[in-house]
């Protein structure tokens, strides 16, 4: 007899565990059938709204903004470790996309040298160079040539075509304001000159007149019209 009741003892314990083991998971989910619940992660901000953001440097200085204006421009300017504008890119209430870059004395109502190029609504581009050193080369991707326009230190304008080792042509304004040609070979020395100079006679106005000089290997005139 007390076998059989120990037999019994055991397979109520045995079935409570199994039970006891099953109550939890049950009790977790609403559906026994459903898959588990796996948790969700938080969605990852990808975008950051602001009117203007701030780039400082480890000495707490700005360095560059980018933001946009009440009138409708947006950009970016950039600034040196003296707080001047050494570059701005944007867009203007216009509509004009523009790009300026200054010299060190940065952005000023009349910069001594800045180079600003912008494109016009209507795909019209533009770029100016200003400055004492003002210079512009275009050169073609062999290397066959280039063309580069600059001012001289005495202010005068000059355009310069250079050919890989074939002479090169200037093209310039004189410090009296009238306009010479010269023609250089591949050595670099001058070979032809047209100019026009302005003829002055005592009482009367000035007269332009024209100049044709060809010149040997040595830079020595060998004739000349008039």
């Amino acid at each position: 007899m007390m076998r059989y009741d120990f037999i019994r003892m055991m397979l109520v314990a045995i079935t409570a565990g199994w039970i006891g083991a099953m109550l939890p998971g049950a009790m977790l989910r609403s559906d026994p059938v459903s898959d588990p619940v796996i948790a969700q992660e938080a969605p990852t901000t990808t975008a950051v709204t602001a009117e203007e953001f701030r780039v400082v440097g480890k000495d707490g200085k700005v360095r560059a903004v980018i933001g946009a204006q009440p009138d409708g421009s947006a950009g970016a300017a950039f600034y040196d470790l003296h707080g001047h504008v050494r570059a701005e890119i944007g867009l203007n209430a216009a509509g004009v996309a523009e790009l300026a870059l200054y010299d060190q004395a940065g952005k000023q109502r009349k910069p001594q040298g800045f180079a600003y190029m912008f494109v016009l609504p209507n795909g019209g581009p533009r770029l100016s160079l200003i400055g004492d050193a003002a210079n512009l080369t275009i050169a073609s991707d062999r290397l066959a040539g280039y063309a580069t326009l600059k001012i001289e230190p005495d202010n005068h304008p000059v355009l310069s075509l250079e050919g890989e080792d074939k002479g090169a042509a200037l093209l310039t304004m004189l410090q009296d304001g009238s306009p010479s040609l010269t023609l250089y070979d591949p050595e670099g020395y001058r070979r032809v000159a047209l100019e026009i100079k302005e003829l002055r006679v005592p009482g009367k106005e000035p007269v332009p007149k024209s100049t044709l000089t060809l010149y040997d290997k040595n830079e020595k005139v060998i004739w000349s019209a008039p």
